[in-house]
């Protein structure tokens, strides 16, 4: 096995997948790949593939993991090959981990809040945004009023509600620097009455996606959160450390660039909902913000942290 944990997801539908004893061959709509099996742990199948018998023989052999997944990423199964302590290791130190959260927890909340922080002072620099119609007077010092004290908290209650202060106060700010004509004044739940709310919610999703299956490949449940709890916890932890770069300031860019017009936005007295045309080019403009490569390898650092028991930093 490979020193950290290597994983191969593939999506959609349509790919051939063939293995030898010493690698994985990949044909999907005439794109190939091949991936020498020393360096998989773990294949996850997302959809309607067609997998050969030899190479599910070869997969085994090599002590990878293979999951089956619907493609709406409910689990449909996984075949462990015999050799399975990777497996079963990191789970059991996952549930010692999780047992006593608040060290981890604490360091997610306060990446998240950090990054949130430095986001709108770059949005006020990069954007050379004036001050006084980005802020209001005092709001900087309440952010960082909230980040100094997430030294003094010794309960994972309090580290939400700080973290929940930062994440409110941030969307907030942010609304300021979208067009008015959008409606968005704040980060509100489904059904979302205004187009931002739902291309914010598009963006999470794939990020979520993707995390998703990190996690998964990585041999982590992805409900044991620390920060937040409850189905998916880890997920969304993992989520909100990449929201900021990966979503906000793609998004930001690609409503100025390119606006939505008003056969883009169907407005209705429940909810908001935008054309299959304008879904489609912002979910390419997403495809191409979110770093995969990074987020598989904050995963990995996660997952030999677990496995170790030692601190998990995020940088």
């Amino acid at each position: 096995m490979s020193e950290f944990f290597s994983w191969k997801v593939i999506t959609g539908n349509g790919a051939h997948i063939k293995a030898s004893s010493h690698t994985l061959r990949i044909n999907q709509h005439g794109a190939f790949e091949e991936i020498p099996l020393a360096d998989l742990d773990h294949l996850l199948l997302y959809g309607g593939h067609v997998l050969h018998t030899s190479a599910l023989s070869n997969l085994i052999h090599a002590d990878i993991f293979i999951s089956f997944y619907t493609t709406a990423g409910e689990l449909v199964g996984t075949i462990i090959p015999p050799s399975y302590s990777l497996h079963t290791d990191t789970r059991a130190a996952q549930l010692r981990r999780t047992e006593h959260p608040f060290d981890l927890a604490k360091e997610f909340a306060y990446a998240a809040m950090q990054e949130r922080i430095q986001t709108i002072e770059w949005y006020e620099q990069e954007w050379k945004v004036d001050q006084s119609s980005l802020l209001r007077a005092g709001e900087m010092d309440i952010l960082y009023q909230a980040l100094h004290e997430i030294e003094y908290l010794i309960k994972i209650d309090e580290l939400r509600r700080v973290h929940r202060l930062v994440h409110d106060m941030y969307y907030e700010i942010y609304a300021r620097l979208v067009d008015p004509v959008l409606a968005f004044r704040r980060r509100t739940s489904a059904p979302y009455q205004d187009p931002v709310n739902l291309m914010l919610a598009l963006g999470y999703t794939m990020i979520s996606s993707n995390i998703f299956a990190s996690l998964q490949g990585a041999f982590l449940d992805p409900d044991e959160g620390l920060l937040h709890s409850g189905h998916l916890g880890l997920v969304r932890d993992m989520t909100e450390l990449h929201k900021t770069h990966m979503i906000d300031i793609p998004l930001k860019s690609f409503l100025k660039d390119d606006p939505p017009s008003d056969k883009d936005i169907i407005w209705d007295s429940q909810q908001c909902s935008l054309s299959n045309t304008f879904i489609s080019d912002l979910t390419k403009h997403f495809y191409e913000s979110i770093e995969i490569k990074k987020i598989d390898a904050r995963i990995k650092e996660f997952a030999t942290s677990i496995r170790s028991n030692e601190m998990f930093f995020v940088r």
